[in-house]
């Protein structure tokens, strides 16, 4: 955990483990490792002393979950606390942020940690939950993760993110943003509350802040390895009418060369149109990069009796994993694809498309990126296990009123 350089140290009683697990993924949904100790703790060592070296040493900031059970444990009291306000009076930078879960709490714990401490820690900026209204709390937490994120990166001259929806986090150098959504996608489709309340509000709060350095930085890292939709999610959310621009990381770049690339050899999909249902308002938009979806598709259209008034079918010269050369050739055919798309809902007037699409991270990205004239969409999630396309997640309903 020495490497990570935005950890934010989650303290709490075990009997609220679902709280702090709750705010846990809000955390990594924006880029902040959160340390606990049932996660980090090395066996065999001792806690108090561990504890007091990852508030002291590892974490920026202290998030304390007050709770009744909080208010009642010496450990977090004369241990936790007690390194953080340490912490605070040596480093002005370092935070420490209350989370009320009652607000008839808060006049408790001043008076407590005036006694113990000398001050009262609830004047610092934190955060009172409502009672009754888990979505209202979620939204909250996450305005006020996102001020955490901003003050944390602020004087970062380029602040690099990398997105796992998958597979292990090495643990060997870490960028300074960690988007960890693998709880998130352990069911390969998220809930619309995930995508809604912590997955796309987590990429708002990155490019909040990032808006918001001292240098504004305006460029972040294309996602490498990571779900379609994820990919698609993050390109809408820093989509080209916001100012942004997706670009290679160092990896990619040695994964996929760009140097002296000749983009006149680039061959764009074949396209191809078929009517449909004159009733209908979406047109389904099928591309075939990677893998054939043309198949699986007409199966579901059969199956399920999915309809459309026109279906745009993109296919590659020759299907394959390593069809797309590298992120060049990647945004060109994003860029293929909604111009025909365009194209299309120009000449029909629909209002909503459905994508069905096989191909690389980048370029869903990319398709993403670009997707912000073409009004309502749903992204359809390819199951391998089931064979079939289903409905992943709608943008433009969840994320509409973002600039």
């Amino acid at each position: 955990m020495n490497n990570m350089t935005l950890n934010v140290f989650v303290s709490y009683n075990r009997k609220d483990i679902k709280k702090a697990q709750a705010v846990e993924k809000l955390l990594h949904a924006s880029g902040l490792m959160a340390w606990r100790d049932l996660e980090y703790l090395p066996y065999g060592i001792d806690t108090e002393n561990e504890i007091r070296r990852a508030i002291k040493e590892d974490c920026r900031a202290f998030l304390l979950l007050v709770t009744n059970n909080s208010m009642t444990s010496d450990f977090i009291w004369n241990v936790e606390i007690d390194e953080a306000v340490k912490r605070a009076r040596r480093k002005e930078e370092f935070l420490i942020i209350p989370i009320f879960y009652n607000e008839e709490l808060l006049d408790d714990f001043s008076k407590k940690s005036i006694s113990l401490f000398g001050e009262n820690l609830s004047n610092q900026n934190g955060q009172i939950l409502s009672e009754n209204n888990n979505e209202i709390n979620m939204q909250m937490l996450n305005k006020m993760i996102g001020r955490v994120l901003e003050r944390l990166v602020y004087n970062d001259d380029f602040t690099k993110t990398t997105i796992y929806t998958h597979g292990e986090i090495p643990t060997s150098i870490y960028p300074e943003l960690v988007v960890d959504l693998r709880e998130s996608f352990k069911d390969n489709i998220p809930s619309e509350s995930e995508w809604k309340n912590i997955i796309l509000p987590g990429f708002k709060n990155i490019k909040k802040a990032l808006l918001h350095k001292a240098k504004p930085q305006t460029r972040i890292w294309l996602p490498r390895r990571i779900h379609l939709s994820a990919a698609l999610a993050f390109g809408w959310v820093f989509r080209e009418n916001s100012g942004f621009e997706l670009i290679p990381s160092e990896i990619l770049l040695n994964e996929n060369p760009e140097i002296d690339f000749d983009t006149n050899l680039l061959i764009p999909m074949e396209e191809t149109i078929l009517k449909g249902e004159n009733d209908r308002n979406n047109i389904a938009i099928l591309v075939s990069i990677t893998k054939d979806v043309r198949p699986t598709v007409q199966r579901l259209m059969k199956t399920k009796s999915y309809t459309y008034k026109s279906c745009i079918q993109l296919v590659s010269e020759s299907i394959t994993s390593c069809s797309i050369v590298n992120t060049i050739h990647a945004k060109q055919l994003a860029k293929q694809t909604v111009n025909a798309l365009l194209k299309q809902k120009d000449l029909l007037k629909t209002v909503h498309t459905d994508l069905f699409i096989s191909a690389s991270v980048q370029y869903a990205a990319y398709l993403g990126y670009y997707l912000n004239a073409c009004g309502s969409f749903e992204f359809w999630q390819y199951n391998m296990l089931d064979d079939i396309y289903k409905p992943a997640i709608g943008l433009s309903v969840l994320y509409d009123h973002d600039s």
